[in-house]
């Protein structure tokens, strides 16, 4: 199960978050990093994507849609594909007015995304991408950089099928953090539904000794229909030395389901470790000498 989750992490269109390719600091900055609406077949909308140049030098950008293809085997971190290649895309139903423009150094444009569906559609949710693609302008410096905003649009009077479940949680490595180390975890979940779902959560980690308890919330991701993705969870700090209970407390995303998973992990410190090896000297010298006096007694 663990081999096939790898397979198809990711395969939801996992994490289109604003991204970056070989750009230089201060970049480009494209909000929302996500569009999400509510429409029945037939219905008309436009909405606007907000880009802007952080730069110090003027710009300029090509507006272009790609798909997301849920259900997908591929491993990369941006599941896009060029052409409509699922019956969930949304580009065929996406028009942009502007498609090319000049940016100068910080200045900010709208970019109007027009969605117009038919009325006969029978899926219950549809996505897509807009990617903004940055190219210097002659004699400016040469970085490239590409950024993404997703839209997931979710049809109203469609019948939908909302069904998902937490295929996994436990620490990323192994089992075993240094004090100094912030232990890190995965959440594998899967989407077996036909539209996409938004689970959320909270992590409670328990000092079995003292009963000491932290929590850290979780915020919703996004998984895509016939999906599944994995999620890796950084706690805020490292954990004192101790032996813990980790509890992850999952809201499925759908009718207010919640299911549990725990697991365990000790934090260790180099303090630690000196000691127990102090220890098992002295206590192997410590056996020694009583063998060396039973002798002579």
């Amino acid at each position: 199960m663990r081999n096939h989750l790898i397979k198809i992490i990711f395969g939801s269109g996992l994490v289109l978050l604003p991204f970056i390719a070989a750009a230089s600091e201060p970049s480009y900055q494209l909000v929302p990093a996500k569009l999400e609406v509510s429409l029945a077949p037939g219905e008309r909308a436009a909405r606007e994507l907000v880009v802007t140049n952080q730069t110090g030098a003027p710009v300029n950008l090509a507006v272009s849609l790609e798909d997301i293809a849920p259900g997908s085997s591929s491993a990369e971190p941006v599941a896009l594909r060029a052409a409509n290649t699922s019956t969930y895309s949304l580009l065929p139903y996406l028009s942009l007015p502007l498609t090319r423009s000049r940016l100068a150094a910080g200045e900010s444009l709208s970019i109007p995304v027009i969605i117009n569906l038919p009325a006969n559609l029978g899926v219950s949710g549809l996505y897509g991408a807009v990617i903004i693609s940055f190219a210097p302008v002659e004699g400016t410096a040469s970085a490239v950089s590409r950024l993404g905003s997703l839209l997931f649009v979710r049809l109203s009077g469609v019948e939908k099928n909302e069904s998902g479940r937490l295929l996994g949680f436990g620490p990323i490595g192994n089992h075993f953090f240094k004090t100094t180390e912030p232990p890190a975890f995965h959440i594998d979940y899967e989407n077996r539904g036909n539209v996409y779902l938004n689970p959320y959560g909270l992590i409670t980690i328990t000092n079995r000794l003292t009963g000491r308890e932290s929590k850290q919330g979780l915020d919703p991701w996004f998984v895509l229909p016939e999906s599944a993705r994995s999620r890796e969870v950084n706690l805020s700090e490292g954990l004192p030395l101790g032996f813990y209970r980790v509890k992850l407390e999952l809201n499925l995303g759908f009718a207010d389901t919640v299911t549990e998973q725990q697991t365990s992990i000790f934090v260790w410190s180099y303090a630690l470790l000196i000691f127990i090896i102090i220890f098992l000297i002295g206590l192997k010298f410590g056996l020694k000498v009583m063998r060396f006096n039973s002798t002579k007694s």
